[in-house]
C-alpha cells in the first residue's frame, strides 16, 4: 500500500506528491475550507487531518464503537461528518474529534452503505448510500431522500455541490453523473 497521496493540478496535470509518515493506508481525501486535508485511513481506522501542505499530522481520532474504516470525512462549521459504509451510519465529531453523535442508525431513515458526503446550499447533508440519496439536518433529523428509479439514481456513489447550488451525484452502476438543481 502507497503512503502517499498524488496531487493534481485543475487541468490534470500531476504536480506532486505528499508523503507522510503518519499515513499507513490512506483512502478518500477532502479539504477543509481551511485547506487542511482530511483522509480516511483504512490502515489504522482513523481520521486524520493535516496541514494543508500535507506534511504535519494535526489531529487524528476514531470512532470508539466502531469496528469498520471511515469512507469519507467533511468538515463543515465546527464538526466533521464521516461515513462509515459497512456500520451503516454516518457519525459527526466535534473539530477536536471526540464523538457527537450519529445519523442514519434508525427508522426508515436507516442509511445502508453510506459513502459520499456533502453539504448543501441550505445546510443540509447529502448522504449517497445504497440506492438512495438521503438529506438529513447537520443535526440528524431526516429531511428528504431520492429513491432508486429506472430513469434515476441506481447505485448514488459520490456527491459534490458547486458554487451556485447545483449537485452532482455520481452513479457507479450506470456510469454518470447526475445533476440536480
Amino acid at each position: 500500500a502507497s503512503r502517499r497521496i498524488f496531487c493534481f493540478a485543475e487541468c490534470g496535470q500531476f504536480t506532486k506528491n505528499i508523503s507522510n509518515k503518519h499515513l499507513i493506508e490512506p483512502g478518500r481525501i477532502s479539504i477543509d475550507c481551511d485547506g487542511r486535508m482530511l483522509v480516511c485511513d483504512r490502515g489504522d481506522k482513523t481520521v486524520k487531518v493535516l496541514s494543508p501542505d500535507g506534511t504535519q499530522l494535526l489531529k487524528s481520532f476514531s470512532a470508539r464503537d466502531c469496528d469498520g474504516s471511515p469512507w469519507f470525512a467533511l468538515r463543515h462549521q465546527d464538526r466533521i461528518f464521516v461515513s462509515y459504509a459497512f456500520a451503516h451510519c454516518v457519525k459527526v465529531f466535534n473539530n477536536e474529534g471526540e464523538f457527537l453523535y450519529d445519523i442514519g442508525t434508525e427508522g426508515p431513515s436507516k442509511l445502508r452503505y453510506p459513502v459520499g458526503l456533502a453539504v448543501d446550499k441550505f445546510n443540509n447533508l447529502i448522504v449517497c448510500s445504497q440506492k438512495y440519496v438521503q438529506v438529513f439536518t447537520l443535526e440528524g433529523k431526516f429531511v428528504n431522500s431520492i429513491k432508486e428509479q429506472p430513469t434515476q439514481l441506481q447505485q448514488p456513489f459520490s456527491v459534490a455541490v458547486s458554487n451556485s447550488g447545483q449537485v452532482f451525484i455520481t452513479d457507479a452502476e450506470k456510469y454518470c453523473v447526475h445533476v440536480f438543481e
